[in-house]
């Protein structure tokens, strides 16, 4: 289940990034931003990502004018916040590389950057953060995300061969330990059993946290997809 940015959420973003309370000028404009990630054409996804999404987030607060200032800056802010709050990332470890954000934001505001496009580009600002772990093959990358929610990581690479994996170590209900390496094919389907197991449980903390890792595997495959 993806958590969506409400209003008020991209405002708080916006405010963050700015140093101020971004005035809204355009109401309808900006609701018709914040709902655009969920946009289903035909009753399929237009944005069928939790990538491609927050680059939607990105792209149509970039493109129009509907705060009085800081729309570029309110769209990158939300667009984090979004990948996030959905667990597909955890904190960055080193400061991102300012230069090649306002390029990106530029491009976007500019008309020059596809939805793909965009999301290929954050998964470039994603790599560096990623470090090494344990014993796993040469060239191997692992996201850490650790929350108040429970512990959990998930690693996305590349093998010598070529092959993408994704290897996941989940802290489970019982406090026994999973340690998975998987095709990114197969880590969303063990992921999707998983959470099917858990969602018509009880709603204890426990539960919660264990649903809110699943989710961040769900889309940390997608984010292996495009390694």
């Amino acid at each position: 289940m993806i958590d969506y940015l409400s209003g008020d959420d991209v405002i708080v973003a916006g405010t963050a990034a700015c140093g101020f309370e971004p005035l809204i000028t355009q109401p309808a404009q900006f609701e018709a931003n914040v709902a655009r990630p969920a946009t289903m054409y035909f009753g399929q996804e237009a944005f069928p990502t939790l990538w491609t999404k927050a680059s939607a987030l990105l792209h149509s607060f970039a493109t129009t004018q509907t705060l009085a200032d800081g729309n570029k800056r309110t769209a990158w802010a939300s667009c984090w916040l979004m990948l996030r709050l959905n667990h597909a990332i955890g904190s960055f470890t080193n400061p991102l590389n300012t230069n090649a954000a306002e390029d990106l934001v530029h491009r976007v505001a500019l008309g020059r950057c596809s939805i793909e496009e965009i999301a290929d580009t954050l998964h470039q600002f994603v790599y560096p953060q990623l470090g090494i772990y344990g014993k796993l093959p040469a060239g191997f990358q692992i996201s850490r995300n650790l929350s108040e929610f429970g512990q959990s990581m998930v690693g996305v690479g590349k093998i010598p061969d070529g092959t993408s994996l994704v290897y996941v170590y989940l802290a489970n209900l019982d406090s026994s330990i999973l340690k998975i390496v998987m095709t990114p094919a197969e880590a969303r389907n063990f992921a999707k059993h998983i959470y099917s197991l858990v969602e018509h449980r009880d709603n204890s903390e426990t539960v919660r946290s264990f649903e809110l890792s699943v989710q961040g595997f769900l889309h940390h495959s997608d984010l292996a997809n495009g390694i």
